[in-house]
């Protein structure tokens, strides 16, 4: 790969993790015009007429086409439907929620460390699983993990239910989960446009036309220094004023080298810091797939992993191997439930390394 390339590949993560962010993609859930909420008795369906919800009728999981056809008609006469707005709420039964507690720096990468561990996570393969986040809560200055609400379904579940809209001649906008009608849902699958690559595209045509900008003040500002440097040497006789400049260049000068040094300190000392995504990588290297963790937590060097295994004594030696910890060792017994197969154990460990630290090395 060229430098080129390298660059080219760069400003397209970076231009795509900005758009993430600046993104901001209201909970459609809480915004629908058409509803339709899977219940053991079947599909519930819901319109809104004057801010209200009204339940229109139940198409059930034996309903013939001349049923649908029926709630179809029905569907049609009491809404005029936002096909943007239609969105398809799974029950408990078609889910698997689970908790997820991570550091507060790393909660603008949520959806990577769930992208990665999400095969310890759910009990099916990876391609089958669709899944969305909601972070619980408000982030307080002071705190120093934050709790995310998980929720996983398969394919195969949500394209059924798909199916069975189809028959009221709907096409959902969003897939999502609540337990109650007063939850915030839980978002796991948009059939919308995406909207990052809008935002992405807006701000490449940003950054042009400030490099342009930039360029045209550039040469303005070479212009206008060629013309003050003619200037300057027709005034040689004000050679007073030619001093001062000096004398304020040379205290610039040794301002900068002052800010210079400052940086440099800075940068030492982030450096020295181990970066929470090389932890979290080198322990998803170095755990067993016989392992997962329910609890992790991060203070400086200090590392605490919480979990269970069928073999939690073979744990320190994996943990020991890999580059990123050492001083592993239980800082409690390890213990069983009388109806698990597994091991639960506390493990207390230093990390290694600092900004600059290369695990593969």
């Amino acid at each position: 790969m060229t430098p080129t390339d390298r660059a080219k590949q760069l400003y397209s993560w970076w231009i795509s993790s900005l758009s993430e962010m600046l993104t901001r993609r209201g909970a459609l859930g809480a915004r629908w015009s058409t509803l339709l909420k899977h219940t053991p008795q079947g599909l519930d369906i819901f319109v809104r007429e004057r801010r209200e919800a009204k339940l229109i009728g139940t198409l059930t999981p034996d309903a013939s086409d001349e049923q649908a056809a029926v709630l179809k008609t029905m569907l049609e006469a009491h809404a005029k439907r936002d096909p943007t707005r239609i969105v398809l709420r799974l029950s408990p039964q078609d889910v698997l929620q689970r908790p997820f507690r991570i550091p507060v720096t790393a909660k603008d990468v949520v959806a990577q460390i769930l992208e990665n561990q999400i095969d310890r996570m759910v009990p099916w393969p990876r391609e089958e699983t669709l899944h969305g986040h909601r972070i619980m809560g408000d982030v307080t200055p002071s705190a120093e993990f934050v709790d995310v609400h998980i929720v996983t379904t398969r394919t195969e579940i949500l394209d059924a239910l798909l199916k069975r809209a189809s028959m009221l001649g709907i096409a959902p906008a969003v897939a999502d989960f609540a337990t109650s009608d007063d939850e915030e849902p839980v978002e796991i699958k948009s059939f919308l446009p995406d909207a990052t690559r809008k935002t992405a595209s807006t701000i490449h045509v940003a950054l042009m036309f400030l490099a342009g900008f930039s360029l045209l003040s550039a040469a303005s500002g070479v212009y206008f220094a060629w013309s003050r440097h003619r200037a300057l040497t027709e005034l040689e006789a004000r050679s007073d004023a030619v001093r001062e400049r000096l004398a304020t260049l040379s205290k610039l000068a040794a301002e900068n080298d002052h800010l210079r040094g400052q940086h440099g300190l800075l940068l030492r000392k982030k450096q020295d810091e181990p970066p929470v995504m090389f932890l979290l990588e080198g322990l998803s290297r170095a755990l067993p797939d016989a392992a997962y963790v329910t609890e992790l937590e991060i203070h400086g060097r200090d590392v605490r992993i919480v979990g269970k295994s069928s073999n939690a004594t073979g744990l320190i030696t994996d943990l020991e191997a890999s580059p990123q910890f050492e001083g592993v060792h239980f800082s409690a017994p390890t213990t069983r439930e009388a109806n698990e197969t597994v091991d639960s154990f506390a493990i207390v460990a230093r990390a290694e390394g600092g900004a600059n630290f290369d695990p593969d090395q």
